[in-house]
């Protein structure tokens, strides 16, 4: 621990002499000592009178009354803290003492150190002028460390400002630092610091940052560098911010289409802070509820009753969150079903395969007519009518031409096929 002199430029006096220097802690005990032999003058003696001499010094010391005197900066401004006739006469509550160490040195006893008790101490005999100044001793107070460390703060909420509060509790000297830090970088804001004194002379101080919490410094620290001069303490704050239900994740995030008898599985998902009251809600009825952060719903053999809009909501004492997603059920057809839409369907369905049978029949009697026409040509004589022809050969132009099949047989053919494919 370093010692912390407070008084280091103060004067001791043009003829004193700074024999000792003493080191105290606050509220604890110390002892200064003071010679003054030099203030009893002896004569010289021969030796048979050695021991009668000592004697006689002795009493000069005990008739001799001394003060103790303490300064700050400078021996002119010296005041009184003991007056030994007064101690011996009536001896009031004090926490100064003296007493003799020996028949050259006086002791000043102080209980109870206060950081004012710092500075310079020297004694002087009443009645007696000395021939020098007297040895002065400096009394310097050590530095005290920090007795604790605390945070003071108000409930966070996300997006509302507030003022972060640490406390520090008696140390000496006045000197201090804080700085304040969030991960590895410095907390945005002007901190204040103030420091108050204490009786006994050490201090306390305060230092105060403004903070905006965000959703997002939930379970965040906050650190705090105390430096003095006794020691450097690190001082941690874990935040607890409360904040409303982030965007909900939906699972799965799009429309969905199930065929009767299918599985419906959908989850939710909420981060917040406190945890949420989350609901699945069906057209305005409330399905399934629960305080989490994951809530899903199972419905087995969706029927046409289960389709319609899913909304999931998320509440807490910051607010709610609500998504939704559409659910359509499509049905299986059913034989005699009057549905209006099967029927629709069906029609068209129908129409669409009259309308290739017919294309297909015409196309079919086209090219079995092409081949036919194709395979006569190849077979049948050729007719050559002579300049003057006869009626034999009217008649033979006539047979051939009533092979051909007419027009009135193609229509009669065609509408025997759609007939048959209405009756199916």
């Amino acid at each position: 621990m370093s010692v912390t002199n407070l008084y280091s430029t103060g004067k001791i006096g043009c003829n004193a002499q700074l024999t000792t220097d003493v080191s105290g802690v606050l509220n604890g005990d110390v002892i200064i000592t003071c010679k003054y032999a030099e203030s009893i003058q002896t004569t010289t003696l021969t030796p048979k009178v050695k021991v009668t001499t000592e004697i006689s010094i002795v009493r000069v010391a005990e008739q001799h009354y001394l003060q103790w005197l303490h300064y700050k900066h400078v021996r002119k401004n010296a005041q009184v803290i003991l007056d030994t006739r007064i101690v011996h006469r009536c001896p009031p509550p004090s926490r100064y003492s003296s007493s003799m160490g020996s028949l050259h040195t006086a002791q000043l006893h102080i209980k109870g150190l206060l950081v004012s008790d710092a500075g310079f101490y020297f004694c002087s005999t009443v009645g007696n002028k000395l021939k020098r100044e007297p040895d002065v001793s400096q009394l310097v107070i050590k530095a005290v460390s920090i007795s604790e460390t605390s945070f003071l703060t108000s409930p966070l909420e996300a997006n509302k400002p507030t003022i972060l509060v640490l406390n520090v509790i008696r140390f000496y000297p006045k000197k201090i630092e804080v700085d304040w830090q969030m991960g590895k970088k410095q907390l945005q804001g002007n901190p204040v610091l103030l420091a108050n004194p204490h009786c006994d002379g050490t201090f306390s101080a305060t230092s105060m940052i403004a903070f905006v919490p965000q959703a997002g410094d939930h379970d965040r620290t906050i650190i705090c560098h105390i430096t003095h001069e006794s020691a450097k303490v690190r001082k941690t704050l874990k935040l607890r911010v409360s904040y409303a239900p982030l965007p909900l994740t939906v699972q799965p995030q799009e429309d969905i289409v199930k065929m009767e008898g299918d599985l419906l599985e959908l989850r939710c998902i909420s981060k917040s802070n406190p945890i949420s009251k989350m609901s699945w809600i069906l057209n305005g009825k409330v399905l399934l509820a629960k305080a989490t952060t994951h809530l899903r719903i199972r419905v087995e053999n969706v029927s046409l009753s289960d389709q319609g809009n899913y909304s999931c909501s998320a509440e807490n004492s910051q607010g709610t969150r609500t998504s939704s997603v559409a659910v359509n059920v499509i049905g299986s057809v059913q034989p005699g079903a009057t549905d209006e839409h099967t029927g629709l369907a069906a029609g068209i369905s129908i129409s669409v395969v009259l309308l290739l049978t017919i294309v297909t029949s015409i196309a079919t009697y086209a090219f079995v007519r092409k081949r036919r026409m194709a395979g006569r040509q190849a077979e049948e004589p050729m007719y050559v009518v002579p300049s003057q022809p006869t009626v034999d050969v009217y008649e033979t132009l006539k047979v051939a031409d009533s092979q051909k099949p007419s027009t009135q047989k193609v229509h009669d053919v065609i509408y025997a096929n759609t007939e048959q494919i209405r009756k199916l």
